[in-house]
């Protein structure tokens, strides 16, 4: 009995020893539900990272002396947003009427079919546009080398909507009467910097440059006159075929959608007090567009941008004035100033374009060659660029005269790309990191009697030295004087 009562309680003792391990045992099992992380492999999130643009993650180069600061880009590109339709414009001359059967996704740079009208200018349009039409560039690549290469064509008198212009023919740079056709003389461009109205749909003055070749630009001249003061008014008077001479009279606030100016109109501010923020104006699908002495302030991204132009031609852009901030991130606004999708016969004069990261895009992608070669004919004179990071401008295929012209706290202005052919003449490049360059596929420009503060031309050679119209460029030094000040909305209509 007692050697039983000793054998019971040696088994207790064994098993209240056990006990402890048992529970240890158990409470350190690793879940066998918890994968580790592996070391060598990263993480992630299954999305793609966006294109990058080249001009969009600029960074100037740093500078001894006293740069003129033009900002830092603060985040990366991002695609998407915007689909612009690259329709084309006419072939035929005498008719001005917009015909477009494409559609775009996104925001308000396409939209629906005008109205069918007889008697009126129209371009045809077949060609479509998808996906995304401005992720296309790469980071900027080193532009101190000079390819002197060039495949590009210049000269001749182009026909409406065809190719552009031949070798031969043409007018050489900086001779015959001031600004282009039949244009009246007295200033460079027949657009001074002040005037009194006379009544007329471009206040008695002619448009220059590419405009002006063949048929020309006239917007609404002979058409209805009509006043607005409200977005929903400016929205109702500018749309359709008709000719139409559409005034506004003072300043409209409103966060909204780009308005789709038709074929056949003169857009007009009265005076310096007309000034848009909020929304901009898009000319697409249309011909014989005329918009002069506007300001157009802080278009968010959503909205688009401040002035597209795509699909269309026969536009001159005259005294406006284009601006945002560079205190927000570069892609909480677009673009100033597009140009796209087969636009052709476009002219910008006596404009400010300033505060902004994105200035001016002539054609938005690198694989729009089918749609924009033989077009993108665009003349900028007499404008001020100022505290701009890129795109000043930036030219895919097409042909750029760009003359004349005042640069003041800019990164990189003129980028040629894609076999572009530039006339860079007589510019005060004052302020500008890099002035003239060639990026992410090579482009040309002729350097013809610009000045620069601290850059330089770092583009290949190119061949463009004849115009189909005539021009008076005025000497670089007296660029800023003639620019300054007067260049933007300053007009009375």
């Amino acid at each position: 009995m007692k050697f039983a009562t000793i054998l019971c309680s040696g088994l207790l003792a064994t098993l209240a020893l056990a006990a402890p391990y048992k529970a240890k045992e158990y409470c350190e099992k690793p879940d066998d539900t918890l994968t580790p992380a592996s070391s060598d492999k990263p993480y992630s999130t299954g999305k793609s990272e966006p294109n990058v643009k080249a001009d969009d993650n600029y960074k100037p180069p740093s500078k001894t002396g006293t740069p003129v600061s033009a900002g830092k880009p603060k985040s990366t590109s991002k695609s998407g947003g915007n689909t612009k339709n690259d329709d084309k414009p006419p072939s035929k001359t005498g008719e001005r009427k917009p015909k477009s059967t494409s559609k775009s996704g996104g925001n308000t740079k396409n939209d629906d079919k005008p109205p069918s009208k007889t008697g009126e200018r129209k371009p045809k349009s077949t060609s479509k546009s998808g996906g995304n039409t401005k992720n296309d560039d790469k980071p900027p690549s080193k532009t101190g080398e000079s390819k002197p290469k060039s495949t590009g064509k210049t000269g001749g008198k182009p026909k409406t909507g065809d190719k552009p212009p031949s070798k031969t023919g043409g007018t050489p740079a900086s001779t015959g009467k001031p600004g282009g056709s039949d244009q009246p003389a007295g200033t460079p461009y027949g657009a001074p910097a002040n005037r009194t109205s006379g009544g007329s749909t471009a206040n008695g003055d002619r448009a220059p440059g590419f405009a002006s070749v063949g048929e020309g630009t006239t917007g609404g001249a002979g058409g209805t006159e009509v006043t607005v003061t409200t977005y929903e008014e400016l929205a109702a008077a500018v749309a359709g075929e008709a000719k139409k001479i559409v005034y506004v009279s003072g300043p409209i606030e409103k966060t909204a959608p780009q308005i789709k100016v038709g074929s056949n109109t003169s857009l007009l501010g009265k005076s310096s007090a007309v000034i848009f923020t909020g929304f901009g104006l898009s000319v697409n699908s249309a011909t014989n567009v005329i918009i002069r002495n506007i300001a157009i302030k802080k278009v968010t991204a959503e909205n688009g941008d401040a002035i597209t132009v795509q699909s269309s031609n026969y536009v001159w852009i005259d005294h406006v004035d284009l601006s945002s901030d560079r205190t927000h991130d570069k892609d909480f606004y677009d673009g100033l100033l597009d140009i796209v999708n087969g636009a052709d016969l476009v002219t910008v004069t006596y404009s400010k374009l300033y505060d902004h990261w994105k200035a001016v895009l002539i054609g938005n992608s690198d694989s729009s060659g089918s749609t924009d070669t033989g077009k993108l004919r665009v003349t900028l004179g007499f404008n001020h660029f100022s505290n701009l990071n890129t795109r000043v401008p930036s030219l895919r295929f097409g042909e750029g005269h760009i003359y004349s012209n005042f640069f003041e706290g800019i990164g990189q202005a003129v980028n040629t790309r894609k076999g572009a052919q530039c006339l860079v003449e007589n510019n005060n490049f004052a302020g500008a990191e890099e002035p003239i360059v060639s990026v992410d596929g090579e482009g040309f420009a002729v350097d013809k009697g610009n000045t620069y503060g601290y850059g330089k031309n770092a583009a290949p050679a190119g061949t463009l030295t004849t115009l189909p119209y005539s021009y008076e460029a005025i000497d670089a030094a007296g660029v800023q004087a003639a620019v300054v000040g007067k260049a933007g909305n300053t007009l009375t209509l």
